[in-house]
């Protein structure tokens, strides 16, 4: 019958190669050289850092505390492209930093203005200039045609509330036209001009 040995009659080299444990399960061992030794809690802690000094809610978990750093910066990017989208440039919180970086380069804090060459629309016995796709809604325009006189034309709805043209034309008669801005364009009435090149240029 095999029979048990002590501590006490384990030599010295033999009681090093031992691994004891006390009466709550905890081990103790050197501290680790080969990458393959036993990692003891000093060593993870000066590698990880100590977690009660994380800035994270999460202070107990390394996992649990990055992951709140990436919900962080995803509500962040989310809250950011909001505002991006509503400054009238489309944005969302998918968009990488370096989209949204590009987007708020695009964000126009001033008036709006665009211009363009249209040819005229027949429609109830006169020609008219209808211009739709602005972003937004005009409130002066300016246009131009070299064809039966007409010369420029301005139409301010926010100052007048109506429309007027001046012929620079040998008549030099002025005019008011039926003027109507919406948002996205607008529609002058009877400029009599059956031109197919109708300069314009509106402001917001």
């Amino acid at each position: 019958m095999a029979k048990g040995i002590t501590l006490q009659e384990l030599d010295a080299t033999a009681k090093n190669q031992l691994v004891i444990k006390d009466s709550a399960g905890r081990a103790k061992v050197a501290a680790p050289s080969a990458s393959d030794d036993i990692a003891i809690k000093s060593t993870v802690d000066n590698a990880v850092g100590t977690l009660s000094s994380l800035k994270t809610t999460a202070k107990t978990n390394a996992v649990a505390a990055i992951n709140e750093l990436f919900q962080s910066a995803s509500d962040g990017k989310s809250a950011v492209a909001a505002a991006i989208t509503g400054k009238g440039v489309a944005a969302s919180g998918s968009d990488t930093f370096a989209q949204l970086a590009t987007k708020i380069g695009q964000i126009v804090t001033g008036k709006k203005y665009a211009s363009g060459i249209t040819a005229a629309t027949y429609s109830g016995n006169n020609y008219n200039l209808v211009v739709t796709g602005l972003s937004f809604k005009p409130s002066i325009v300016i246009y131009y045609s070299a064809v039966n006189y007409f010369g420029l034309g301005v139409s301010v709805e926010s100052i007048f509330g109506v429309g007027f043209s001046l012929k620079t034309g040998p008549s030099d008669v002025y005019e008011r036209p039926a003027v109507t801005y919406s948002n996205g364009g607008f529609v002058i009435e009877k400029i009599n001009t059956a031109s197919s090149e109708i300069k314009w240029i509106a402001f917001e």
